[in-house]
This record gives C-alpha cells, structure tokens and sequence, in this order.
C-alpha cells in the first residue's frame, strides 16, 4: 500500500515474493528464467473473471496477443500482466486497426483492464449503455490532446 500511495498504478508491482536467497546458475549468475516461474499463490489472487460483450472480449484477446498470454480477464491489468510502453504502443496499434478508428495511448494507461477500457471506447463508464456518439468522439478528442501533451514530451 504504501507503494500504491506513492506512485501512478502502473509503477505498483502485482506481486511481492519472499525467497530465501537469487536463484543462480551453475557459473554463478543471476538464473533469470528460475525468477520468472515465481507464481502467486492461488489464495493471493483476484478471482478471473471472464470478459463479456464483443468489444471487452476483443480487448482481452489482444492483451493476450501482445503480452504472448493464453488468458486474459476482464479485470486483469495490462501493466500488472507484464506490459510496458513499448507493447502498450502494439496493443494500441492492434486495437485501432481491429476497431477501425485511431485510439488514443492515454486511454490504456487512464483504463488498463479490458473491462475499463471497453467501458471507456464505448462510453459507458456509468453503465449506460444509450451514451450517445458525440459523447465519445469528446472523450477520444480529449484522449488524443493527451497522447498529444505526451509527444510533446518526448
């Protein structure tokens, strides 16, 4: 928690493990693939939730794809999963092409589940699902300006 209080939620490790000593291989280095099979205990972890509805469904797809994983839940967070900029930029690419409109980057990191982000793309954050288009065409005009203010960073 105090991490969680400090730093944005992509920063915030999904898991903390407690090991005796680093795992090394034979000549001594650090056994990096020994670190990666470090799973939580199944008490630990959030109940998987299977994604629902086309586009929730397509998001999840895709964080699989991108992060080379068999199953994504709707409430699995891309950056907990593993993801970082550089797949972010992928997935987005992937998602535009499938939706066949541009979506912005900043709508990934203000929505990392497929749940959130479907919520956002759609425009029922309120579970109204008769959001009108012009609504989201502002959200994904103000989205854009953000991607925008993120380039100009760069």
């Amino acid at each position: 928690q105090t991490l969680a209080a400090r730093l944005p939620g992509y920063m915030v490790p999904a898991a903390l493990y407690e090991i005796g000593e680093l795992p090394r291989t034979a000549n001594g280095k650090l056994d990096r693939n020994a670190l990666a099979r470090f799973e939580a205990s199944p008490e630990s972890e959030a109940p998987w939730v299977e994604p629902s509805g086309e586009i929730e469904v397509l998001i999840a797809r895709l964080f699989g794809d991108v992060l080379g994983l068999a199953r994504v839940g709707a409430d699995d967070d891309f950056f907990a999963l593993g993801g970082h900029s550089l797949a972010a930029v992928r997935l987005i690419a992937r998602l535009s092409e499938q939706l066949g409109r541009k979506v912005a980057l900043a709508a990934l990191f203000l929505s990392p589940t497929p749940r959130l982000l479907a919520r956002l793309l759609t425009g029922d954050a309120d579970g109204d699902p008769q959001r009108d288009a012009s609504q989201r065409e502002t959200a994904n005009d103000e989205l854009q300006a953000l991607d925008g203010l993120f380039d100009a960073l760069d």
